[in-house]
């Protein structure tokens, strides 16, 4: 993998995502999951429409071993920037029932058909080949690995983002991205995540956060050794010009204040950024730590 043999990290390339529409489907995805489903084409405008009205939203197609031959589908709709994230799943007969989910329903948490909120963890792999042969060839094995222990709740996923970082996991409903992820650290991972920890050697970062203070979250947890999932609150995040940015955390339980100087730089090394790309050579962006201070509690 040539995004490895280079050297690019993998914190701050989780794509910023605050809200996800995750649809069971039975059929492997396309490269294009939506437009080229089998779905009515009023259901695929109404899903277009969600994923275009609500910011930062991400629609995912997904399916496991148990999706074949059932009468009912699961739609799942992921609110990672809550508070306390969440889960809903919300069964549906036949796909036209999605039109009765719409943008008010979804902003309110309020949904016309059977609907519950999951206290499980859901796990999703990118597994879509059509979309780029690494995410079969890497994903598939790492997927067939989690979904061997019945006690993880585990589905193949299309599209995520970030090709050259398979296999690529997504924990839900925190939207914690993890990328090379392979068979054999792949429970570990999951297991860290059901118990509220994050695994920092494959962290590719909190989606609800942009790119650099998901870096800064990174530098911040190597240097505390504080896996919690929520050991931290980000404050704010400051451009402070030529590239370079201050963000700002605190601490829940101490209250301390962590402020982590960051330059966002582009490398003068060049990737593929997939392997369906061969001809498209890109810079490595990387966001490099200048600088962390911490203040004392505010008690």
């Amino acid at each position: 993998m040539q995004s490895l043999s280079k050297g690019e990290t993998l914190f701050g390339s989780a794509p910023q995502t605050d809200l996800w529409l995750i649809l069971e489907y039975p059929h492997p995805p396309g490269d294009k999951a939506l437009r080229e489903s089998y779905l009515p084409d009023e259901v695929k405008a109404h899903l277009s429409y969600l994923q275009k009205s609500i910011a930062n939203s991400r629609l995912l197609f997904v399916r496991n071993q148990l999706t074949s031959g059932k009468d009912s589908h699961s739609f799942f709709i992921a609110y990672a920037s809550h508070d306390d994230p969440c889960l809903y799943e919300i069964q549906i007969d036949d796909y036209t029932q999605l039109l009765s989910i719409d943008l008010s329903a979804i902003q309110s948490e309020v949904f016309s058909l059977q609907h519950r909120l999951v206290n499980e963890r859901l796990i999703l792999i990118c597994t879509n080949g059509k979309r780029d042969p690494c995410c079969s060839k890497w994903g598939l094995p790492t997927y067939n690995a989690v979904a061997s222990n019945r006690e993880i709740f585990v589905m193949q996923t299309s599209h995520v983002g970030g090709h050259r970082f398979a296999a690529n996991m997504i924990c839900l409903p925190h939207g914690i991205y993890y990328g090379r992820v392979a068979p054999d650290d792949a429970i570990a991972i999951v297991r860290n995540y059901q118990d509220g920890n994050i695994h920092l050697n494959n962290y590719r970062g909190r989606a609800i956060y942009p790119g650099v203070a998901q870096a800064a979250d990174y530098y911040l947890r190597d240097q505390t050794n504080d896996m919690r999932l929520d050991a931290y609150q980000l404050e704010s995040i400051s451009d402070i010009g030529a590239g370079n940015w201050e963000v700002i955390f605190s601490n829940k339980i101490s209250g301390k204040t962590y402020r982590l100087q960051l330059v966002a730089e582009l490398s003068a090394q060049t990737i593929y950024e997939s392997c369906s790309t061969p001809d498209d050579l890109k810079p490595i962006k990387k966001f490099r730590l200048i600088q962390s201070t911490e203040d004392a509690s505010r008690d």
